[in-house]
Parts: structure tokens; C-alpha cells; sequence
């Protein structure tokens, strides 16, 4: 009995061309088998905080008076980008930029709930950090500034 016959089969059986894509195949199953079994899967574990209330000041610059009297001492703030609750506005204080006449600076003190763990300070559902530019809104206003000063009490 020939390994290849006539017709081109193998052992009279399968086509050496049918065989070769059979292998193939199975060789890239194989391969993206071992692949996913040996991916390591990041998981970033959840730690849990202590729920504390914090005094958050705010900056935010460049900005005209119409704006600077729509922020309201009492209001609510929100986080832009997941609609999370910030704090509540508790103080502000508007400084006219030397500059730019017509422009102000206004800095936001704003009282949170956070919750405090060891890798960072969070506020609904966000890290954050003096240094860090955010964005807040409420039905009047949307501000974009950078947190100044964070006290955890």
C-alpha cells in the first residue's frame, strides 16, 4: 500500500492538502488554548475605607463675573464625567486676576463625604488628590479647577 495514492490521498483515506489545513488548525487552537491559560488576570482588589467628612478647597481661574455670581454658597456639586456627588459648597472667595481685568479667581471651599483609604483619598467613586484637575458642575454652573488643599477630618 502506497503512503500517497493516484488521487493524491493519503493512505487512501484524506487529501494531503485537507490534512495540512486540519493541523494548521489545530495547532492555532492550541495555541490560543495555552495562551489564555497562561495570561495572568489583573484584578484590582476593592479596599474598603473609613467613610469621613472633608474640607476640600478648590481653584478654579479665568473666570467672568456672570459665572463667579452663579456660584452659590449651599449648592451641591458633581463630578462632570460620572455625575457622582462632590460636597457642598461651604465658603468662596473671589479674587479679581491682576492680568486680566474682567476676570476672576475664585477659591471654593467645599465640604465632603469621602472615604479614606491607604492608597487614596475618594470621593463618590473617584480618587482624589491635591494636584488633581476636575471638573464639577450643578444646574448652574460648570467649573474646571484644580484641588488646592484636602482636610480629612
Amino acid at each position: 500500500m502506497k503512503i500517497i495514492n493516484e488521487k493524491g490521498k493519503l493512505f487512501g483515506i484524506i487529501n494531503i492538502i485537507d490534512l495540512i489545513v486540519i493541523i494548521v488548525v489545530v495547532l492555532l487552537i492550541g495555541g490560543g488554548v495555552k495562551r489564555v491559560k497562561n495570561s495572568e488576570i489583573e484584578v484590582e482588589e476593592k479596599v474598603e475605607g473609613v467613610k469621613k467628612e472633608a474640607l476640600i478647597t478648590f481653584e478654579v481661574g479665568k473666570l467672568k463675573e456672570n459665572v463667579v455670581d452663579e456660584i452659590v454658597v449651599g449648592d451641591l456639586l458633581y463630578n462632570n464625567e460620572k455625575g457622582t456627588t462632590f460636597g457642598k459648597i461651604t465658603d468662596k472667595k473671589v479674587e479679581e486676576q491682576e492680568d486680566k481685568p474682567g476676570l476672576y479667581k475664585v477659591v471654593i471651599s467645599i465640604e465632603s463625604k469621602v472615604e479614606d483609604t491607604p492608597k487614596a483619598i475618594i470621593i463618590g467613586d473617584s480618587e482624589t488628590r491635591v494636584g488633581s484637575e476636575l471638573v464639577l458642575k450643578n444646574k448652574r454652573v460648570k467649573l474646571a479647577g484644580t484641588v488646592i488643599r484636602m482636610e480629612v477630618k
